[in-house]
């Protein structure tokens, strides 16, 4: 008998969105320890270290309920939408932009790496 079920994404996930900055507040070239993942970071379904823009520690303490840890997987959700990406350990606690979105899913009955590859797939798209 196989372990494999058939079951709705819905089921066993959730969407949880990314945070807009402060309204007059702005994106810094210099590298804090809070880094921020835009669309624009999303390339080949992975995200591009070299082009990151980082948060003020001061502004970071506002949106500082909307990270993403390594190994979440999140989606864009607003302009190109259904970019893709698996958060590498260098970013775990990076801030993520509200044109994205964190899947929040059941760890114990999907696995990550899984739902990426799905999401990435022509069935999933």
């Amino acid at each position: 008998m196989s372990e494999w079920r058939d079951t709705k994404i819905g089921k066993i996930a959730r969407v949880k969105g990314g945070k807009r900055l402060p309204k007059g507040e702005i994106l810094q070239d210099e590298a804090t320890n809070h880094p921020y993942i835009r669309i624009l970071d999303l390339e080949n379904n992975v995200v591009n270290l070299k082009s990151l823009k980082y948060v003020h520690p001061n502004i970071q303490k506002l949106i500082s309920r909307y990270i993403v840890n390594s190994d979440d997987v999140i989606i864009s959700i607003v302009g190109t939408i259904g970019l893709v990406a698996v958060i590498p350990s260098l970013l775990d606690g990076a801030n993520l932009t509200e044109n994205a979105a964190k899947i929040l899913y059941d760890k114990h009955h999907l696995d990550g790496y899984y739902l990426y590859y799905y999401l990435i797939s022509p069935y999933g798209r």
